[in-house]
């Protein structure tokens, strides 16, 4: 089992993508949750013996895509704070940094050599610039 999560607009969609065009199913094979800022969410939370998979992209960026959407949402910084303390207190968490591309590849690299399924994604499509 894999867990996907993220802030809303850090590379969500993106990862994702990459899981499903490697056929793994949502829901079947991967959980899919966005941190809410309010520590409150089961798949967050509950220990599974699991991979979990967290994009990232720059925060002011992730900032700029919210405002986008006109979502200017005073929650934001709570779930950022989230995903840093589940970052900084579990193990076993693989970050891909989707919008740099020093580590993307090697992260993406590593992702697929853990879960044993090579994955592949498209770098090419400016990621957060989505509907």
């Amino acid at each position: 089992m894999i867990k996907l999560l993220s802030v809303p607009h850090s590379g969500t969609r993106f990862t994702r993508d990459a899981l499903v065009r490697a056929g793994l199913k949502p829901s079947v094979d991967f959980l899919q949750q966005h941190f809410t800022g309010y520590n409150n969410h089961w798949i967050i939370n509950e220990k599974m013996d699991c991979v979990t998979i967290i994009p990232q992209r720059e925060k002011s960026e992730v900032i700029a895509s919210w405002e986008r959407r006109g979502r200017k949402d005073p929650n934001f910084d709570s779930c950022w704070a989230e995903m840093e303390k589940f970052i900084a207190d579990n193990d076993d968490v693989y970050i891909l940094h989707v919008d740099d591309p020093e580590r993307r590849e090697s992260e993406l690299q590593a992702i697929s050599e853990r879960i044993g399924i090579p994955l592949e994604a498209d770098f090419s499509v400016k990621v957060g610039h989505g509907i």
